[in-house]
């Protein structure tokens, strides 16, 4: 799954990233399990903000990213259900594939 926000104006990537997390973690009725900041580049080769995070709620656990490009804010994740808690090569490919272009 890919979701993607527009910002009306300039945000701190910080912020802008958790509130992104918190409403989807709400959505989704779970929590996050684990957060890391990442090194993302852009196929321009700018440097993006990033995170890669893992959930679950009481039925699923996932895996995901969430890039910050300017005002674009863009969340990935692929989610199974448990008693699974890891991502298949096809999981891990799909994550891993993610492009921001410009």
């Amino acid at each position: 799954m890919m979701s993607h926000a527009l910002w009306s104006t300039d945000a701190d990537p910080t912020i802008a990233m958790q509130l992104v997390l918190n409403g989807f973690t709400d959505q989704i009725s779970g929590e996050l399990l684990s957060i890391e900041k990442r090194n993302f580049i852009s196929a321009t080769g700018k440097k993006l903000a990033a995170k890669h995070f893992t959930f679950a709620s009481s039925k699923v656990w996932g895996e995901g990213l969430i890039v910050m490009s300017g005002r674009h804010t863009y969340l990935i994740q692929v989610v199974v259900r448990k008693p699974s808690t890891g991502l298949d090569d096809v999981g891990k490919k799909f994550i891993s594939s993610f492009k921001v272009l410009n």
